[in-house]
């Protein structure tokens, strides 16, 4: 494999792995009903690994892993 190819393979398993934290982490949050529920989660394209999560009862970040 290409040291391209490795490297887009790579970062489609970091996003992957992302979006796995992201929806495990909104979809405890919505079953705890935290801030009245309604998480989603966003994934940064970035060279690691960001996550935003959002309440929408707030206007702000919430957490940031």
């Amino acid at each position: 494999m290409a040291r391209a190819e490795r490297f887009e393979a790579e970062r489609r398993e970091r996003q992957e792995l992302a979006h796995r934290i992201g929806r495990t982490l909104a979809a405890e949050f919505n079953d705890r009903q935290v801030e009245g529920g309604g998480w989603h989660h966003q994934v940064a394209f970035v060279n690691f690994v960001s996550v935003l999560l959002h309440a929408p009862q707030r206007d702000e970040l919430v957490a940031h892993a």
